[in-house]
């Protein structure tokens, strides 16, 4: 690794990251949504630079930016008579994946794209050991005590949603070739 980008991605004064509820106003009772901030933990320099070299690997085909953008998109799709409209929601998508989920289509795709060594000098197994590293070292602090968050990932890391944009993007690839009835 270029000894430059060894010293940007190397954290001297971190602190654990912050464990917090945001609530979830549409629902009954409004419970609260666990939400991690990573600011200032000791990896989320590493994290925000895997971001630089993951977000490029979405594919986006089935990706959605907001709601607004949705609505307008079905607005224009004509449905006929033998056709079905079905939407999906994954709950608590962040912290159902597994590390080991997450790993997987992650190495596929930088094993895959041409591009890489254009955009990092960083190789796949050592992009693959970084992610690995910042996935299971997870500690945050709650109140007065400190954690480490073991079977997931955290909510809150810079690549955590283009983490679980490519699990969602592998689960739906799968799916929809192994379809009897593709979309």
């Amino acid at each position: 690794m270029d000894p430059k980008l060894y010293h940007r991605l190397h954290s001297t004064d971190a602190n654990p990251a912050a464990f917090y509820g945001l609530p979830k106003n549409h629902k009954p009772s409004t419970p609260l949504r666990p939400m991690t901030s990573c600011i200032s933990s000791p990896t989320y320099i590493v994290s925000k630079h895997l971001l630089s070299i993951l977000s490029p690997l979405l594919n986006k085909k089935y990706l959605v930016k907001n709601s607004a953008v949705f609505a307008q998109q079905i607005r224009e799709q004509q449905i006929v008579e033998d056709e079905v409209m079905v939407s999906f929601h994954v709950v608590s998508q962040f912290t159902s994946i597994q590390v080991e989920l997450a790993l997987q289509p992650t190495c596929e795709k930088l094993q895959q794209d041409i591009t890489l060594p254009g955009c990092t000098d960083i190789s796949v197994t050592n992009t693959m050991w970084l992610l690995e590293f910042v996935l299971k070292n997870s500690f945050f602090a709650y109140e007065q005590d400190y954690y480490q968050q073991t079977f997931d990932y955290v909510e809150g890391s810079p690549a955590s949603t283009t983490i679980a944009n490519l699990v969602m993007e592998f689960i739906e690839e799968r799916a929809i070739s192994n379809a009897a009835h593709p979309p």
